[in-house]
Parts: C-alpha cells; structure tokens; sequence
C-alpha cells in the first residue's frame, strides 16, 4: 500500500470507531449526533478511496441526520431527502455497485424520520448490510469493519431495548 493508501484506510478506521460508537447509544438523539461525525469522516474516507458516489452520500447522511434531531417526523424533509437520493444517482453514478449506498440512504432516512427505538434499529441492520457489501467490493477496511461491528452492536442495542420494554411491561 503507498502511504496515501495508508492515510484512506486510517481515516477509514477511525470513521468505524466513530460509527461503532454511535450504535451503542440507547439514546435517539447521542445515537444521530455520533453518526453525524462518523458520516462526515467516512465521506473524507471515500474521497481518499475515489469512491465519489459513497462520498456523497455520506455527507449528505450527515445533513440527514443533523436535520433529523430537528425535524423528526416530518415528512416534507424527509421526502426531500429521499428524492434527493434517488435523483443523485444521475450525477454521482459510476457503477452498478454505487447504487448500495444509494439504497442505504434511503432506506436509513425512513428510519431516522419515521422509526424510533427498535425499529429504527432495525431498519439500519438492512441499510449496513447493503454498505457492507459495498465496503467489501471497494476493499474499505474501516467500512468493512464498520459494518460488521455495526450489524453487531445494532443487534446487540436492540436486543437491550427489547429486554428493557419487556422488563418495563412486566413492573
């Protein structure tokens, strides 16, 4: 690997352990403002790597999820992101493979605007899985690890809301 390499997959593990970190939250709203700063590392990450489309999408994750803490629920915003999305495959398009960020993106900011608690989570398990395989096909090791780490903590968080609204229901 030449240093530059080195630099791409650096910035590329420490967005994971932001990103890792922001999963672990039961809070909604620490949950979005880590992954605000794990989106905006990732998209540094993805310009080192010349993946432009992930990139992009990235920084605009970013927005999403700054504008979601604000503007939960609401579906104007919400509808403006998703066509935002839709309608970047046309500038930002250079694979079929960048679509899996695409697909993400979208699905994750139904999530964010719509879904609360374990629901939420577990429409994030479908967005990562898809960045996942991305992350593989474009040899991002700090995505790789991201999403593998993510797919578990997210499991593991949303295993904890299960236990504690059960425990709730049952007081």
């Amino acid at each position: 690997m030449s240093d530059f390499d080195w630099l791409a997959q650096g910035v590329g593990i420490l967005a994971s352990a932001i990103v890792i970190f922001s999963f672990s939250q039961k809070s909604d709203n620490r949950f979005k403002v880590f992954l605000i700063a794990g989106a905006f590392a990732f998209a540094f990450h993805y310009i080192l790597m010349g993946a432009l489309a992930a990139a992009f999408v990235a920084v605009v994750n970013g927005i999403r999820s700054f504008c979601s803490i604000k503007f939960h629920g609401s579906d104007k915003i919400m509808i403006a992101f998703i066509l935002f999305y839709i309608s970047s495959i046309f500038f930002v398009y250079e694979r079929p493979y960048d679509l899996l960020p695409v697909f993400s993106g979208v699905l994750s900011t139904f999530a964010l605007y719509k879904l609360q608690g374990i629901k939420m989570r577990v429409s994030f398990f479908f967005a990562e899985s898809s960045w996942l395989v991305f992350s593989i096909l474009i040899n991002s090791i700090g995505g790789i690890i991201t999403n593998v780490f993510v797919l578990a903590t997210n499991s593991i968080t949303t295993y904890r809301l299960v236990r504690d609204s059960k425990n709730e229901t049952h007081r």
